[in-house]
């Protein structure tokens, strides 16, 4: 059952291909999972090369053309190893371009979210979803972007464009600092709390 609409923000947005294109990239550079992708990508090229010298000693390959072989795989696994999360990166921007027709259809109607005292309410397409603060594992906000977690790999993305300003979009921040009191947020916005609350 929706709860009774509080006074508070009620921002309205429609998600775009670009929202999405930059949650991945939020996601990739930011969060253990998609770390720990960028860190599988590194790992090819020098699994090979390791693969490669072992081959080489068990089967007594000694010849210039082995070695030179040899010197590319390092030289690739290098080079792959330090460009691994713009490879990454562009990787997953491509495919979200390329299912952008699909994209469009799932953002095509706008999501309105209403916060309250008890928590906060998520409506799309005429239906509503309730969650509790509690729920609420982290919250974290870019220039672009607010973005509500309920897990390690999901979240709610509140785009800026929903905020009548920047300093609405802080507001929201600090509200939600506030509520969810056992969620990961920025060091200063909590220390500003607690000093409130000190008061």
């Amino acid at each position: 059952m929706a709860r009774k609409k509080s006074n508070y923000l009620h921002p309205k947005y429609t998600l775009t291909q670009d929202d999405t294109i930059e949650f991945n990239r939020y996601y990739i550079q930011n969060t253990k999972k998609g770390r720990k992708v960028v860190w599988q990508q590194r790992m090819v090229f020098p699994a090979i090369f390791v693969g490669y010298v072992i081959l080489a000693l068990v089967m007594g390959f000694h010849s210039k053309p082995i070695y030179y072989l040899g010197g590319f795989i390092l030289a690739m696994a290098v080079g792959y190893g330090l460009a691994a999360e713009k490879i990454t990166l562009n990787r997953q921007e491509a495919e979200i371009k390329r299912s952008g027709y699909t994209l469009d259809e799932i953002h095509a109607e706008p999501t309105t979210l209403d916060f309250n005292d008890d928590g906060f309410d998520a409506c799309y397409k005429g239906q509503e979803k309730d969650f509790t603060y509690e729920e609420v594992v982290k919250v974290t906000r870019t220039e672009k972007a607010i973005y509500i977690w309920l897990s390690d790999a999901m979240a709610l993305q509140l785009p800026v464009r929903a905020f009548d300003s920047d300093e609405e979009k802080d507001r929201l921040y600090e509200y939600l600092a506030e509520k969810c009191v056992d969620a990961e947020m920025d060091d200063a916005v909590k220390g500003k709390l607690e000093k409130s609350n000190k008061k």
